[in-house]
């Protein structure tokens, strides 16, 4: 159990650190604006939403700790998890449409056309979330069956403690 808290800790740690190195250059691209502010705000997203998930997971293990058992508290953190994965992909993909206008908009003098920008972020959008963010997304799909499951087996725990 103390591993779990130390590897924990250490992944929440690293989250931190990303989370710090990626700040001063965020406020910069938000401040020149275009399509860069798009890239480093979708990035801080997904990095904020990472951390989300982590104190989640924290959360689910304290309460499992305190417990023994998995109470309705505790699918709520699971449905946050799922969702919050569920989310970093679609921010992920978000992220890669604008780095993919941020990479054309040298090719053009001033804004890209809409003719031009619009196609290049949906394709880009749904290669990127199709291709690269398969795993998130059943991760995320996989925990909404666990936690369909544990609801189900809190009304059973329930009714067999209510007919004893």
């Amino acid at each position: 159990m103390k591993t779990q808290k130390i590897l924990l800790w250490l992944i929440m740690a690293f989250v931190v650190i990303d989370f710090a190195s990626y700040f001063m250059p965020a406020l910069k691209g938000v401040n020149a604006g275009g399509n860069g502010a798009g890239v480093w705000l979708f990035k801080m997203g997904k990095i904020a939403c990472s951390f989300t998930v982590g104190w989640c997971i924290f959360r689910l293990r304290q309460l499992y700790l305190q417990h023994q058992f998995f109470t309705e508290k505790a699918t709520l953190f699971l449905r946050w998890v799922a969702y919050l994965v569920i989310g970093i992909a679609i921010v992920g993909s978000f992220e890669y449409a604008f780095r993919q206008l941020q990479s054309i908009e040298g090719l053009y003098t001033g804004r890209i056309p809409s003719s031009v920008a619009w196609p290049v972020a949906v394709r880009a959008f749904f290669a990127h979330f199709l291709v690269h963010e398969p795993i998130p997304i059943f991760l995320g799909l996989c925990m909404l069956l666990v936690t369909d499951f544990v609801q189900k087996a809190i009304v059973v725990k329930s009714e067999n403690e209510s007919f004893i």
